[in-house]
C-alpha cells in the first residue's frame, strides 16, 4: 500500500497526537500560541518534547522515528518525502496571516540598494554572493 492511499481521507484526532512525542515550534514562534490554543480548547496537555522553529529539524526528527511533528502541510519536502505520512488534525489548527507593509514613503535609497543587491545574489548562481543564501 502506497503512503498516498493509506492516509487518504483520514484525519488525526489532537488527543492522539498530544500522547507524544510531540515536535514542535518553539514558544517564540506565532504558530505556537495557535498550537497550545487548539490543544486548550479541547482540555488536553501538550507536552512539546522537542520544540524548534527550524523547518528541516522536525522532519528529520520524525524520519529518525523521535516523535510525531506539528508542522505546516505546506511543506515541499513532505508532499516529496516518502518516509512521512502526512495526515490532517481533527479538529484544524487554523493559522491567521496578514499583509504588513510600510504606508507612506518608499524605502530610504541604502535600503533598496540593500534589497537590489540580496535579489541579485540569491536569484543568481554567482558563487560571489553564495553566502545569502
Amino acid at each position: 500500500m502506497t503512503r498516498a492511499s493509506s492516509t487518504k481521507g483520514k484525519r488525526v484526532p489532537l488527543g492522539e497526537v498530544v500522547r507524544g512525542p510531540v515536535i514542535s515550534y518553539g514558544p517564540d514562534s506565532g504558530v505556537h500560541t495557535y498550537i497550545r490554543e487548539a490543544v486548550a480548547a479541547k482540555e488536553l496537555r501538550l507536552d512539546i518534547a522537542y520544540a524548534t522553529n527550524d523547518v528541516a529539524l522536525p522532519l528529520a526528527l520524525v524520519a529518525e522515528g523521535i516523535g510525531i511533528a506539528l508542522t505546516s502541510h505546506a511543506s515541499p519536502v513532505l508532499a516529496a518525502d516518502p518516509r512521512f505520512a502526512v495526515v490532517p488534525l481533527e479538529p484544524a489548527i487554523r493559522l491567521r496571516k496578514v499583509f504588513a507593509w510600510r504606508a507612506g514613503t518608499r524605502p530610504s535609497a541604502p535600503l533598496r540598494a540593500f534589497l537590489e543587491l540580496w535579489t541579485s545574489c540569491t536569484s543568481s548562481t554567482s558563487a560571489c554572493c553564495g553566502r545569502f543564501r
